[in-house]
């Protein structure tokens, strides 16, 4: 259920080009959760596995320890979208971005360094 993704500290090259360590990672699951009405009215729902990426490992293990603040946090954000704005490039990076601050909200720091979609169904 849980993930850490170590990091040696340097920047790997690939293909000529600089990567940034990749962090420690925290897997918050798998959520199914219903949308926000769009232009059709229909009832649509989001399945989404998200893990969350922190450079400090003790962001990990705050987010551990908040693993049901989180989930709800996480919930929260994805009822208020749309399946049009979910669907959407530009809407997919609002999501990222808006899950990166409401978590850092909760833990009082700009911890989370990015979010990851590992699953991510709209019916």
């Amino acid at each position: 259920f849980f993930s850490r993704g170590e990091s040696s500290g340097r920047a790997d090259a690939v293909n000529g080009q600089v990567r940034e360590p990749f962090g420690h990672t925290y897997d918050a699951g798998t959520l199914t959760v219903n949308l926000a009405p769009g232009r059709g009215l229909s009832n649509r729902f989001i399945r989404t596995g998200i893990v969350i990426a922190s450079q400090d490992p003790d962001t990990v293990k705050e987010l551990e320890i908040r693993a049901p603040q989180v989930r709800d946090c996480l919930i929260s954000v994805l009822r208020g979208r749309t399946a049009e704005e979910v669907l959407s490039q530009r809407g997919m990076t609002q999501l990222k971005q808006e899950v990166i601050s409401v978590l850092n909200e909760i833990l009082g720091a700009r911890a989370i360094s990015d979010v990851y979609f590992t699953d991510f169904v709209v019916q």
